[in-house]
């Protein structure tokens, strides 16, 4: 009886311990990888508008179609940062192309809401494009290009300056602005993130100037 109490006694004592510590152990890595904080589903959208808006130099960002950007807001933020002088750079997907149309497929049977069609993407993707045209003045002119890759091989993400960003690791059917996001400041993750845009970008992306 005595061992057993004394096995009880060791195991809620290193549960204890273990309780005390893993939450550090946590977040001393994540600091190392240079993640800031980790969002899930919408809760990142205060903070990253609020990054876009207070941009210096560049913008640098990777998505589908960027539907969001221009529709809810964010939009607004990146003219204001370019009447500053900030220059931004965008890839989007290529309209009508294997990618939009494997993204298609994934989404056609969501988890939750209604599917997203084709049609949808690629008007999203063009309507982009539209939104700033529509929206240029002489203070911002000149100052977003806009690619469109052609490589299954990307990622959703937001560089700030060179210094923050927004990764979005997608997992389809569920869109990007529902699922995971890490804010990242410098660190292996940030450095991997701008490797990975300035790769897409020597790939030979086409790019528009607005």
């Amino acid at each position: 009886m005595a061992e057993f109490m004394t096995y009880v006694w060791c195991v809620e004592k290193l549960h204890s311990i273990w309780s005390r510590c893993t939450p550090g152990l946590f977040n001393t890595n994540l600091k190392k990888l240079g993640i800031r904080h980790i969002y899930h589903d919408c809760d990142r959208d205060f903070e990253l508008r609020r990054r876009v808006r207070g941009a210096q130099s560049n913008i640098k960002m990777i998505s589908t179609s960027a539907q969001k950007t221009y529709r809810f807001g964010y939009g607004e933020n990146l003219v204001e940062a370019m009447s500053r002088g900030c220059e931004v750079k965008v890839l989007l997907a290529t309209t009508h192309s294997d990618y939009v149309n494997d993204l298609h497929d994934l989404q056609r049977y969501p988890p939750n809401g209604l599917p997203v069609g084709e049609h949808i993407l690629n008007d999203e993707i063009i309507g982009f494009e539209a939104y700033f045209k529509n929206n240029s003045t002489s203070a911002t002119e000149g100052r977003m290009t806009i690619g469109h890759y052609r490589t299954h091989f990307r990622a959703n993400m937001t560089i700030i300056d060179d210094r923050f960003g927004f990764y979005m690791p997608t997992l389809p059917p569920t869109s990007s602005k529902k699922t995971l996001c890490l804010e990242l400041i410098e660190g292996p993750v940030l450095n991997d993130c701008r490797n990975h845009f300035d790769a897409i970008v020597r790939a030979g992306t086409p790019w528009v100037v607005i």
